[in-house]
C-alpha cells in the first residue's frame, strides 16, 4: 500500500519549541501536511482552519491545557485521531482524558521510528474507513502534491486578487485522494469588514461570498484540471466571516 501518511494533514500541539521544530520536520518527511502550534488556542485556531486527520499533542500547554484543548475539539469532531505526549508524572492526567478517545500515548522522549509505525497504521485505518480506492492517475498526483499543491496555491491566489482586487493573506491547498481542500485566510474586501462593523450583515456578507466563489468555480476549475490531469467538481463551500475563513472542496475525477 502506499504511504497514506501523503493522504493525512497533521496537527501537533507542543510548547518546546527545539522539540516543536525538530520534530515538525521529521513528521514532514514521513510525507503528512504537518501544521505545528506552541499553544493551545493556537492548536484549536489550526484545528478550525485545516480540520486535520490525525492530532498529536502534549497535555501540558500554556493558555489552554492539552486537556481542554481535546474536550474543545471533541465536541466538534469525534473522529480525528489523537495521540498524547506525556511524562511518567502525567499519568492522574492521563487517566483524566480517557473519555477523548485517545488512540495511543507515547512517553517523552518520544520514539521517532515507533511514532511513525503508529501514525502509518492510523493513516491506514482512516484512507479505509473512507474507502478510497485510488485511481493510477491519484497515486501518480500524490507522489507529486507538493508541487501540485504549491502550483495550485499560486494559481488560487492569482484568482482571488484578480476577481476581487484584494489577494488572501494565505490559501492552504492540500490534496487527498480524491479530494482537493482549499482554505482561504483573511481574504474579506474594505467594503465586506464594513458591512460586518453592523453584526445583522453577516448573513448577507457570507451569502455574497459563497455566490462570490459559485461565480469563479469555472476558473477554479480550470486550473485544476491543468494542473492535475482531472474532472474536478465543486462539493463544497464553507464561509465563516468572523474568523476570516472560506473552505472549497473539490472532488476529482
Amino acid at each position: 500500500m502506499m504511504n497514506a501518511l501523503k493522504q493525512m494533514k497533521l496537527l501537533y500541539v507542543e510548547d518546546d519549541e527545539d522539540t516543536r521544530m525538530a520534530l515538525t520536520q521529521l513528521l514532514k518527511r514521513m510525507g503528512a501536511k504537518v501544521f505545528a502550534a506552541g499553544n493551545g488556542e493556537e492548536g484549536l485556531e489550526i484545528f478550525h482552519k485545516v480540520s486535520p486527520d490525525i492530532l498529536i499533542v502534549d497535555l501540558i500547554l500554556p493558555q489552554i491545557s492539552g486537556v481542554e484543548m481535546l474536550r474543545q475539539i471533541r465536541k466538534a469532531d469525534q473522529e480525528i485521531k489523537v495521540i498524547v505526549t506525556s511524562t511518567v508524572s502525567m499519568v492522574d492526567t492521563i487517566i483524566n482524558v480517557v473519555d477523548l478517545k485517545i488512540a495511543h500515548y507515547m512517553l517523552k522522549p518520544i520514539d521517532v521510528e515507533g511514532l511513525e509505525e503508529r501514525l502509518k497504521t492510523l493513516a491506514e485505518e482512516i484512507v479505509q474507513k473512507r474507502g478510497q480506492q485510488l485511481s493510477d492517475t491519484q497515486v501518480e498526483l500524490l507522489k507529486n502534491k507538493r508541487l501540485i499543491e504549491a502550483d495550485l496555491r499560486k494559481e488560487f491566489f492569482r484568482i482571488i486578487k484578480t476577481c476581487q482586487g484584494r489577494g488572501a493573506k494565505d490559501i492552504l491547498v492540500f490534496f487527498q485522494g480524491n479530494t482537493l481542500d482549499i482554505t482561504i485566510q483573511d481574504s474579506l474586501t474594505p467594503m465586506e469588514k464594513v458591512l460586518l462593523s453592523q453584526s445583522r450583515n453577516a448573513s448577507f456578507v457570507e451569502h455574497f461570498r459563497q455566490n462570490f466563489y459559485h461565480c469563479i468555480e469555472n476558473q477554479f476549475t480550470e486550473v485544476i484540471q491543468n494542473v492535475t490531469k482531472t474532472r474536478p467538481s465543486l462539493s463544497l463551500v464553507k464561509v465563516n466571516v468572523w474568523k476570516g475563513v472560506d473552505k472549497l472542496c473539490f472532488v476529482l475525477q
